[in-house]
């Protein structure tokens, strides 16, 4: 009788588990669905701008156009786009959100450079560095759960005068050649 009680036990968790396996993976495909919805009603167009693909040509335009607009270090010549393999299509805004992030790279490699010895030169850098979270590519392209209250973190770190953040965020994501 115990052995009886036994598998019949054991027969009710498994059978509970693949039931629980099974409720899970449900659930992760309505919200996989979900997440790869559009904001459009049914039958109603997507968005000009959600729509607009570009072309090398127009995503060095872009960047271009934002180094022009953007304050660097003295003596610093922000480096040329990197080129992609010929025939890739880019949403519009990849070029300036690269140009943003190659200017955020250089400014926190100025204040980490600057802070132990030229006080002046490392506000103007922290400030500059932190001017990112103005930049329209910052709040249009990173998300404001999880990449925007990391960058928020480190800025706030870092006036604070721990440098670790910057120097994570330099480390992970500013290449030499970049910069």
């Amino acid at each position: 009788m115990l052995e009886q009680l036994g598998r019949d036990a054991l027969l009710l968790m498994s059978t509970h588990r693949t039931a629980s396996v099974a409720v899970l993976l449900a659930v992760s495909g309505c919200l996989l669905l979900a997440s790869c919805s559009s904001d459009e009603a049914p039958g109603e167009a997507p968005s000009a701008a959600a729509e607009e693909l570009l072309g090398q040509d127009d995503i060095v335009a872009e960047y271009d156009a934002v180094v022009a607009e953007l304050e660097w270090p003295e003596g610093h010549t922000p480096p040329p786009r990197r080129e992609d393999e010929a025939g890739w299509s880019y949403q519009a805004g990849v070029g300036a959100t690269d140009a943003v992030m190659v200017w955020n790279c250089v400014w926190g490699k100025a204040w980490l450079e600057a802070r132990e010895n030229d006080p002046a030169a490392a506000e103007h850098a922290l400030t500059m560095y932190a001017a990112i979270l103005e930049r329209p590519e910052f709040k249009q392209h990173f998300d404001p759960e999880s990449a925007q209250p990391v960058v928020r973190g480190i800025i706030e770190d870092a006036r604070m005068g721990d440098p670790s953040g910057v120097q994570r965020d330099v480390s992970a994501n500013c290449s030499d050649q970049d910069t």
